[in-house]
C-alpha cells in the first residue's frame, strides 16, 4: 500500500500524512496536541455523579451532610452488589443446563480448533517451501 523505503521514519512519516491531513506537515502541529492532551485532561478529571453530589452537598449544607452522602451512597453500593449477587445466583441454577451446554459446545470447539491446527502440516509446509524457494 505504501512505496517501499529503507528508513522505518520515512514510513511512519508517510502514514501520518496519509492519516492526518495537514497543510504544513504530515505531523501534527503541537496546538493540536496540546488541545487534545488538555481534554483528555480534563474528561479524566471531571467527576462521576455521585462525587458531584457530594461535593455540592458538603459545600451547600456542610460535612455532616457530605459525610452522611458519602454513607448511604456507600450503603447503596453495598445493597446493589449484593443484589447482583443474589440474582445471578437465582439465574444460574435456573440456567444450569444451559450453562452445561455452553461448556460443552465450547469444549468441543476447542478439541476440533487443535485437531485442525496439527492436522494442517500442508499449510505450513507450502508457506515455508515459498518463502525459501524465492531466495
Amino acid at each position: 500500500m505504501f512505496p517501499s523505503t529503507k528508513s522505518c521514519n520515512i514510513e511512519i512519516r508517510f502514514c501520518c500524512e496519509k492519516t492526518f491531513r495537514d497543510r504544513s506537515s504530515g505531523f501534527v502541529n503541537i496546538d493540536q496536541l496540546l488541545y487534545y492532551s488538555f481534554a483528555c485532561f480534563v474528561m479524566v478529571i471531571v467527576p462521576a455523579p455521585t462525587v458531584s453530589l457530594i461535593t455540592a452537598n458538603t459545600l451547600s449544607s456542610g460535612t455532616r451532610a457530605g459525610i452522611l452522602n458519602v454513607v448511604g451512597t456507600q450503603l447503596d453500593l453495598i445493597l446493589m452488589i449484593g443484589m447482583l449477587a443474589f440474582g445471578f445466583q437465582v439465574i444460574s441454577t435456573q440456567l444450569e443446563w444451559f450453562l452445561i451446554f455452553v461448556r460443552f459446545i465450547g469444549a468441543i470447539y476447542l478439541i476440533w480448533i487443535g485437531y485442525k491446527i496439527f492436522t494442517s502440516h500442508f499449510l505450513i509446509t507450502k508457506k515455508s517451501a515459498k518463502k525459501y524457494s524465492s531466495q
